[in-house]
């Protein structure tokens, strides 16, 4: 069936050479009419007896087959599945006009749904393969080491690749660096820290170590966001989190509680 292989040429490769609405539509019709010319011309003009059933003269297929090379490379609608049309009119005998209407009218309803296929859902690809169930893509990059810039760069392409990307830029901080500075806060005696008590109490004392040391790692990540934004567009969110146990088990932690799809970071023999 000339429908069924030209349908396949088209969804086989959707931006192939002849994965055209136009030459599918235009070299079928092309092939057809061809055939039934041919038919016209040996029964009028060299008087040929209608051949039996099944049956064809070999002059009328050979004119048919001229003629639809002529017709497709003079039109460009180069298809291959047009010789295949032209020769199945010579056997349709006096249905050839109910043939050619046929092929006409499915042609066109097989490269309307090729149209609507290629341009919704094969050129859409990525965004139904790629598409997480939040409806955005979140990049978690943990800030270590010292090719942070090109890791951080890398990142924000990847995510500028997706309508939603997004950076989640992360940093950890040790709860051994946490436990140092209660104990500098404490020594100066902050009266930041302990509001109207002379002594701070041992809540407030952690919570402003965390504070202080989260204020010095957003300077950092700042930065880095300006470093993103002078390249590329993507939105860009801040995670400082405390590094209890191994590095990558809070890096992983963190991934989950962010809803993030992917991590990057550059490689480290050891977390």
């Amino acid at each position: 069936m000339p429908l069924a292989s030209g349908a396949y040429t088209l969804f086989a490769d959707p931006d192939g050479r002849y994965s055209s609405p136009r030459k599918f539509v235009g070299g079928i019709t092309a092939g057809a009419l061809s055939g039934w010319l041919a038919l016209e011309v040996s029964a009028r003009i060299w008087y040929l007896p209608p051949p039996e059933q099944l049956q064809v003269h070999a002059s009328a297929a050979a004119l048919g087959i001229f003629l639809t090379g002529v017709v497709t490379w003079g039109l460009s609608l180069e298809e291959p599945t047009a010789f295949s049309t032209s020769l199945l009119v010579l056997v349709t005998g006096a249905e050839r006009l109910t043939y050619v209407t046929g092929i006409v009218v499915s042609s066109l309803l097989v490269a309307g749904v090729f149209v609507v296929w290629r341009r919704r859902v094969y050129h859409e690809r990525a965004r139904y393969l790629f598409q997480s169930a939040q409806s955005d893509d979140q990049i978690l990059v943990p800030v270590r080491g010292d090719a942070t810039d090109s890791v951080v760069l890398f990142a924000a392409r990847l995510a500028a690749a997706h309508d939603a990307g997004k950076i989640v830029l992360m940093k950890t901080v040790s709860t051994e660096t946490i436990e140092k500075t209660e104990t500098e806060l404490e020594a100066t005696g902050r009266e930041s820290v302990s509001g109207d008590s002379d002594e701070p109490s041992e809540d407030s004392v952690t919570q402003a170590a965390e504070e202080h040391l989260a204020e010095q790692q957003l300077r950092d990540l700042e930065r880095l966001q300006d470093r993103i934004a002078s390249v590329v567009d993507v939105p860009c969110e801040f995670v400082v989190a405390v590094e209890d146990g191994s590095a990558g088990e809070t890096v992983l932690r963190t991934a989950e509680t962010e809803n993030c799809d992917l991590i990057v970071c550059p490689y480290e023999t050891a977390l």
